[in-house]
């Protein structure tokens, strides 16, 4: 166990980092002896490099695994110094606790990964410092060398390590580490290794869903030949496609889409599919490639039973609901739990351009919701006149509103919704017709 210098002492102290200082404090007898202000030269000579000063304190008994104010050992102090001659001093003692740990748990091992020296940590696992070591965050000297690029030390410690697939507290492998930061030598040498690809963090994300996270194609590919499933989900159903989709990794996309035992149609826990994830998207390329797949579903249902189409619509993206009404057998009709079409979305959204498209598809102008809306009452609700003129225009049949409210968050008619109903259906001669329906 190491002895601690205090605060106290050092302040009082000062550096204590002179030959003849320390001569001077080492000529009483060991029993009357400043220990505090020898740990202390210990530390400082550990840091400053003195060879000379750390032999004579070791030669006169003085303990080499004393620790400073935060815990750090003689060692570690010298490691983080990068005095490798110290250090070779210190790890030819037998009783030299190698493995000894500061207040955040971390090793003499982590410092000099940390550091990078190279020398030293040769030294320190010749010595048996313990590879699998894990701080208080649950990192090992492994991850802390892909944390700050340390690629040939990695590979070191790999070689030097009985558990690589150790993880964090938070679940993560150092595998995950290295896709993280782009080390994609370090990666695949851990998969050469056998390092786990199919074992999930704490949020059930995968290696390969991680890949796709940061867009690092060069590692996905090495997940791909090392045995990654590529219909696993996350807890929350989402699969590395999804996060392509949804992340815009076009050569995983791609790639993904080639593969034969891929379920282009699998859905999340909301049933949400890839190409849901899509049309949500800017990545217009990634709907073509979706699409030109032999088994994808283009009239797959999420859990509010809503569609890609409804997807696009509801996002106004016209170019996306263009593809997808070029699409043979699409049901552009289709209703969601709530009766919606993707005509009511497109009106609710206000753009006439995509409206008009739908139209031009031949969308039934006139469906009504559950609630015995149709998509001229979204339209007016929204204010949206233009929208309004181009469903009338177009063979909306108004008398379908007879007996039907659209209501505001008070449960009171919209007076809004009127007004607007009056002021476009005046440019139609039709407000008779409307002041009918509102009484």
């Amino acid at each position: 166990m190491g002895v601690n210098v205090s605060r106290k002492c050092k302040t009082a102290c000062g550096k204590v980092d002179d030959l003849s200082m320390v001569k001077t404090l080492l000529l009483n007898p060991k029993g009357s002896r400043d220990e505090e202000k020898l740990n202390q030269a210990m530390i400082n000579a550990c840091r400053d490099g003195r060879d000379d000063i750390v032999s004579l304190l070791i030669e006169y008994d003085v303990s080499i695994n004393v620790t400073d104010k935060d815990g750090k050992s003689a060692l570690m102090v010298a490691c983080n110094a990068q005095k490798e001659t110290i250090v070779a001093l210190l790890v030819s003692r037998e009783d030299l606790e190698v493995n000894a740990t500061d207040a955040e748990e971390k090793t003499a091992l982590h410092v000099a990964c940390l550091v990078g020296h190279a020398g030293i940590v040769d030294k320190l696992i010749f010595r048996g410092s313990n590879v699998d070591a894990k701080d208080k965050t649950g990192c090992t000297a492994i991850m802390v060398c892909i944390l700050y690029g340390h690629d040939t030390l990695a590979m070191q410690l790999i070689d030097n390590s009985k558990d690589i697939d150790a993880t964090d507290t938070n679940g993560v492998t150092a595998l995950k580490y290295a896709i993280w930061w782009g080390r994609n030598q370090v990666a695949g040498y851990l998969m050469q290794n056998g390092a786990q690809v199919c074992t999930p963090d704490e949020k059930g994300k995968t290696v390969l869903m991680y890949t796709c996270l940061y867009g690092n194609d060069a590692c996905f590919e090495l997940c791909l030949q090392h045995g990654a499933d590529v219909n696993v989900k996350n807890l929350k159903g989402k699969t590395a496609l999804m996060y392509a989709c949804e992340y815009g990794r076009q050569n995983i996309v791609v790639s993904l889409l080639q593969r034969d035992e891929l379920d282009i149609n699998a859905c999340d826990e909301k049933k949400k599919t890839a190409l849901m994830y899509a049309c949500c998207t800017l990545h217009l390329k990634f709907i073509f490639l979706l699409l030109n797949h032999s088994k994808i579903d283009i009239d797959a249902r999420d859990r509010d039973g809503k569609t890609a189409l409804m997807y696009s619509c509801e996002m106004g993206y016209l170019f996306y609901a263009d593809i997808l009404l070029k699409q043979d057998g699409i049901d552009a009709d289709a209703v969601d739990e709530d009766g919606k079409t993707a005509l009511m979305y497109a009106c609710q959204n206000g753009n006439a351009a995509l409206v008009q498209r739908l139209i031009q598809h031949g969308v039934n102008t006139n469906a009504m919701d559950w609630d015995n809306k149709n998509a001229y009452l979204y339209a007016a609700h929204g204010g949206h006149q233009i929208v309004m003129l181009t469903l009338l225009q177009n063979g909306a049949n108004l008398s379908s509103l007879h007996g039907s409210t659209y209501q505001n968050e008070d449960g009171e008619n919209d007076s809004e919704v009127k007004s607007c109903l009056l002021g476009t259906l005046a440019c139609v001669s039709a407000v008779g017709e409307i002041l009918s329906i509102f009484g």
